[in-house]
């Protein structure tokens, strides 16, 4: 009875597994409280996974965003064939650059817990034991940490926020005060510097070279708010060879 119990284990398995070759996801959206994942199964046509609904973890197994089936448009199946977009409600607090793993899981839907307000229960959102207990079909590795430059030119980066709408704090190099300041990042494409102070000022602030090119900039013009030649005046804008422009106040 054993030999064929392994028998009949082996193959669903590796049927299992096949399944989800072809099937692919990809953020589409990001804001504050929830992430939109595209996920298709156009490539994958015998794909089928009853109540599925997708999880996101970070790297250390804690659940950080999941689908609500109350709030979203997707209660039943995922078919093969099929390209659709599913909102994840973020529960726990995402930390950037993320890194984990995002799950589509198999009898997730009727499980999920809501509160009276029909939002995820953060401390315990999945059913483990009345419900059918879920388990995954399928995981990709999911990041959110594209858009970062490199360390050595990260200091003269401008911020971009991206198409999306989440408001994450991240941190540049501000060349005109010579100071890292506080800039925002909607969460997929656009440009970020830093995400951290310390990491801002451990390059750029406390960088003996940086601020050596920055001290040893030439002067090159001298201008009133008009554009004018400006030798004399209590106004002043100096331009600088590195493109820095700062405001002069003359008192005499």
């Amino acid at each position: 009875m054993k030999k064929l119990l392994l028998l009949i284990i082996i193959p669903v398995l590796s049927f299992g597994q096949n399944l989800c070759e072809g099937v692919t996801v990809e953020l589409n959206s990001m804001n504050d409280s929830t992430l939109n994942i595209v996920i298709s199964t156009v490539n994958s046509p015998d794909f089928w996974c009853s109540y599925c609904g997708l999880v996101l973890r970070d790297n250390n197994n804690n659940i950080v965003a999941i689908e609500n089936p109350y709030n979203g448009g997707s209660f039943y199946g995922l078919a093969g064939g099929y390209e659709e977009v599913r909102t994840l409600e973020i529960i726990n607090s995402i930390e950037f650059p993320f890194e984990g793993e995002l799950h589509a899981m198999h009898g997730l839907m009727p499980n999920v817990l809501v509160d009276e307000n029909f939002d995820v229960d953060p401390a315990n959102p999945i059913d483990m034991v009345d419900g059918d207990i879920p388990f995954t079909m399928c995981s990709w590795e999911f990041d959110l940490s594209f858009g970062q430059t490199g360390a050595t030119e990260d200091c003269n980066s401008i911020p971009d926020i991206g198409p999306c709408f989440a408001s994450i704090v991240t941190y540049y190099f501000n060349q005109n005060t010579s100071q890292c300041e506080e800039s925002y990042w909607g969460g997929c494409g656009g440009l970020v510097a830093f995400w951290s102070l310390e990491e801002c000022q451990n390059n750029c602030e406390n960088n003996s070279f940086i601020q050596e090119l920055i001290t040893n900039k030439f002067l090159l013009k001298k201008i009133d708010v008009l554009g004018r030649e400006n030798t004399g005046k209590s106004f002043q804008l100096h331009i600088y060879d590195d493109g820095s422009v700062e405001k002069k106040y003359i008192i005499k």
